[in-house]
């Protein structure tokens, strides 16, 4: 069904990032499942395949912090569905004893995917446009 919607959900193999991605395919989206965890990616995707059909779910390990992983998520995305139309930014981290990697992850990864989106899916750079959403955890720390 090529006027079917694509949605990229980073984090998407458990927790918030699994609800959305099973609202989504509820909603008749297709959707790629963005994640580190990969067997964690891999079961849960299996899962849903069994409900939503092989033809509407993949997995892509995804190391949000790497440029070269949202490229490489955004290129296979795109082979496997021919469009993407919604990136949600869910993948998070609380490492307290590494802020480092949190700001990588939690920030950085943030907006490495915004940039990738723009150019994947911006109108100015050829693409059909689309949404991008970015997500925090009630978790995440409130200023003072």
């Amino acid at each position: 069904m090529p006027d079917t919607l694509v949605a990229i959900v980073t984090g998407g193999s458990q927790g918030i990032g699994a609800a959305i991605c099973i609202e989504l395919l509820k909603n008749g989206y297709r959707v790629c499942i963005a994640d580190i965890q990969e067997l964690k990616a891999i079961e849960f995707t299996n899962e849903q395949k069994s409900v939503y059909g092989e033809e509407n779910i993949t997995t892509i390990c995804c190391d949000v912090s790497k440029e070269s992983d949202y490229i490489s998520l955004f290129e296979k995305t795109l082979k496997k569905f021919k469009r993407v139309d919604v990136l949600i930014n869910n993948a998070g981290i609380i490492l307290e004893e590494n802020p480092r990697k949190c700001l990588e992850v939690n920030l950085l990864g943030t907006l490495i995917g915004c940039h990738t989106a723009l150019k994947y899916m911006g109108k100015s750079k050829g693409g059909n446009g689309g949404t991008v959403i970015n997500m925090s955890s009630s978790a995440a720390p409130s200023p003072l």
